[in-house]
């Protein structure tokens, strides 16, 4: 399976407005559309971080070879993907008139954060210290961007190491997150493996205790290698009545 790690950067909307204080917008007062700026990725199992910009490819370059790699995916790995990067990845080609890219099995380490911890914070950089020992590249905010805007060769140099920063941190993430990613697409399915591990592939599984449904009792397994839990898909099934 081709799994790629994904990060996108977008600018904001430069608007016109009379007032800082809580000023209500409307699309008349938009002089630029905000977009994204730039995007990193890389393929699960290689070393290399791919990156592309407006600034060093131009817009169209930049968005083809981002519909190119997703094209060529299996599954893609975010983090809080399905709530910006995606949508922002599928609004700009649908902008720029491009194809709708074909359904991609999504993984995104946020949700399974969100769904199996208590962490205090949600943001990336506190996983990855948590988890990892590590950090997002620090940056002055806004300015930032606004330097970006402003064409700054030291910012877009800032942006690229802080943009391929943020992909790089996925994937030791992922390896990390594996085992308790619960819709995690079934290696045992696309490697025609029945009885190896549904995340890792690996076939060194033990059987321990037995897991049970309303309607059935199945052999619970775990991975020795990554330590995911599953059950055989075919147990004992259980009589029941019906209620009329």
């Amino acid at each position: 399976m081709k799994i790629l790690a994904l990060d996108v950067e977008t600018s904001g909307a430069v608007v016109r407005t009379f007032s800082l204080f809580k000023p209500f917008i409307s699309q008349e007062a938009i002089i630029e559309h905000p977009r994204i700026i730039c995007w990193s990725a890389q393929w699960y199992g290689t070393a290399k971080t791919l990156y592309a910009s407006e600034y060093e490819h131009g817009r169209e370059d930049m968005l083809e070879q981002l519909h190119a790699l997703i094209m060529d995916a299996d599954a893609i790995i975010t983090y809080n993907g399905q709530g910006f990067d995606i949508p922002w990845i599928e609004g700009e080609f649908l902008v720029e008139g491009m194809s709708p890219t074909p359904p991609v099995t999504h993984i995104d380490l946020f949700r399974t954060i969100k769904q199996r911890t208590r962490f205090i914070s949600g943001k990336l950089d506190y996983a990855v210290n948590r988890l990892l020992g590590d950090r997002k590249i620090p940056h002055a905010g806004i300015t930032l961007w606004n330097g970006c805007a402003a064409g700054d060769p030291k910012a877009w140099a800032l942006m690229k190491k802080y943009s391929k920063h943020d992909t790089a941190l996925l994937l030791p993430l992922y390896d990390i997150l594996r085992p308790w990613i619960k819709s995690h697409p079934s290696l045992a399915v696309i490697d025609q493996k029945p009885d190896a591990c549904v995340v890792c592939g690996s076939d060194n599984l033990r059987i321990k205790g037995r897991h049970y449904t309303k309607t059935g009792s199945y052999p619970r397994y775990q991975c020795r290698d990554c330590g995911k839990w599953q059950r055989r898909r075919q147990g004992t099934t259980i009589a029941t009545h019906t209620a009329i």
